[in-house]
């Protein structure tokens, strides 16, 4: 059988990945879409000089005992976490990072020496000339047997940018395992299915505030930041809403958690595999740590939130020190 061309394989996914995808394969990068690789991803992160953070409510994971994704955040040296109230009326601040700022959501799956990076997603917060830009990047499985990434980076004001950069993505994913090895119909349903998630701005969106009834502002319950992210102030909270995306809730299970609803009783229900908590009028659980138990107890992941803590707290504005005093002040001892 003669071997698929690259034109044959675009034209293949027309309907999926548009009809431009041909033209990608040929097209000179420009300047605003970088291509980006990491060779080896399983100590990348530490090596960099990222910090974990771990939020004190897990989010939901695919394999039973591990968590499949982990965020990690650098901060420039002497960057200053700027904060303000909000703007809606929720309590509490919003953080915004300082220009230099990256962080990652890595995703892995597997057990053992099989377990690897397979996806990672993240924001750059330019500075110097690139200064009030945030570039946004995705990077999947290279196809080697080092395992390693690779994918683009783009500007998240340009529409033009981040289309040019999934395309691109597509393309390269089409041609390494374990697109190349599919049949077409599952191909294109794989790189359907990359292409969807890549819809950063839809999900990102700044200062978002939580979700108070299931899906009101996105699939994620919990709001974001200054600069879109979910997760890092998280970390400097013992209270937040309780995600009910993804295969297992590794907090229904957790001794140092309280899961609680804004009205009625919390009722555990089996919707398909998962086992979720739910409230009356399709209300948000939320759900609470109790980080001074945990760490009487010696649990390591309380040790670990308090390393994400105190790293963000070194790096928080005068206003923001007095504000979270007393979530820093639960790790002294």
């Amino acid at each position: 059988m003669v071997a698929r061309s690259k034109l044959a394989v675009a034209v293949a996914l027309v309907g999926v990945l548009g009809a431009v995808l041909a033209w990608v394969l040929v097209r000179e990068p420009d300047e605003v879409v970088r291509r980006i690789s990491i060779a080896e991803p399983s100590q990348h992160w530490q090596r960099e000089g990222f910090v974990e953070m771990v939020p004190p409510i897990r989010l939901p994971t695919a394999t039973p005992g591990e968590d499949d994704v982990v965020v990690w955040l650098r901060i420039p040296e002497g960057g200053v976490i700027s904060t303000r109230p909000r703007s809606d009326d929720g309590a509490g601040l919003i953080l915004s990072f300082p220009p230099g700022t990256v962080a990652d959501r890595v995703e892995s799956r597997g057990r053992g020496s099989r377990r690897g990076v397979i996806d990672v997603r993240g924001t750059r917060l330019g500075e110097g000339s690139e200064a009030g830009e945030e570039w946004m990047h995705t990077l999947r499985r290279d196809g080697g047997a080092q395992g390693g990434l690779f994918g683009y980076e783009w500007p998240r004001s340009s529409g033009e940018a981040h289309g040019e950069a999934t395309r691109r993505l597509l393309a390269e994913l089409a041609e390494i395992p374990p697109g190349s090895t599919m049949d077409e119909p599952a191909r294109v349903a794989y790189l359907s299915r990359i292409e969807s998630k890549n819809q950063c701005v839809v999900c990102h969106v700044h200062e978002r505030s939580d979700n108070r009834r299931e899906g009101e502002l996105g699939v994620v319950d919990r709001g974001t930041d200054g600069n879109g992210f979910f997760t890092p102030h998280t970390v400097l909270l013992d209270e937040m809403p309780l995600e009910r995306y993804g295969d297992i809730d590794p907090n229904l299970h957790d001794p140092w958690v309280e899961v609680r609803c804004p009205e009625g009783e919390v009722t555990l229900e089996t919707r398909g595999r998962r086992l979720q908590a739910t409230c009356p009028n399709d209300a948000v659980p939320r759900a609470r740590f109790n980080l001074a138990l945990a760490l009487s107890h010696g649990d390591a992941r309380a040790k670990r939130i308090c390393i994400a803590r105190r790293y963000l707290y070194e790096h928080l504005d005068e206003r923001g020190r007095e504000h979270f005093a007393a979530a820093i002040d639960a790790c002294a001892g």
